[in-house]
């Protein structure tokens, strides 16, 4: 039943917040695949593992977001593969787990971990290009939150010779 991407077994993993979801004894059958989706933040850390016997057949792991686009692929020719992504964008992704080659079949096991507060936009978006640059005032203070891949612009008046100076405080 979660042979394909729009039958894909549902993980909650706000559920299951901070923790490791984990699922045994799982089979992948010879020209099959097995779907799974769970939903991510921007801002978020996910890593999903998966473990089998490579003797017993080669198995990969692919990490799709909701139009199928391919965002990271764990494929060795060892046991067990591994993945992780810092997620920009908050929707659903999609593991995939599937055979080396079509006739490749497999007992396996899987986890998957989302660790990180997810990133809020701040009170000033949107700002992230020169086109959409938030105005503000000199000696005007802010808290603000820059997210993973985002730019913040700003714009401002001053007088021809008037010295400007900007101080970024940040806990990285």
């Amino acid at each position: 039943p979660n042979s394909s991407q729009p039958t894909a077994h549902f993980i909650d993993m706000e559920a299951n917040r901070g923790e490791v979801w984990e699922m045994e004894g799982l089979f992948l059958c010879p020209g099959d695949s097995d779907w799974f989706s769970f939903y991510v933040e921007a801002g978020q850390h996910l890593f999903a593992e998966l473990y089998f016997l490579q003797e017993k057949g080669d198995l990969n792991l692919e990490l799709v977001d909701e139009k199928a686009r391919p965002m990271v692929l764990g494929a060795s020719n060892t046991d067990d593969e591994y993945l992780d992504l810092e997620v920009t964008v908050s929707q659903n992704y999609f593991l995939r787990v599937y055979g080396a080659d079509e006739y490749q079949d497999n007992m396996y096991e899987m986890s998957l971990g989302i660790v990180g507060e997810p990133c809020l936009p701040d009170a000033l978006e949107p700002n992230d290009g020169y086109d959409t640059a938030t105005e503000i005032t000199l000696a005007e203070t802010h808290e603000l939150n820059l997210c993973y891949a985002d730019r913040d612009w700003f714009a401002f008046s001053a007088e021809h010779g008037q010295l400007i100076s900007a101080e970024l405080l940040f806990t990285h």
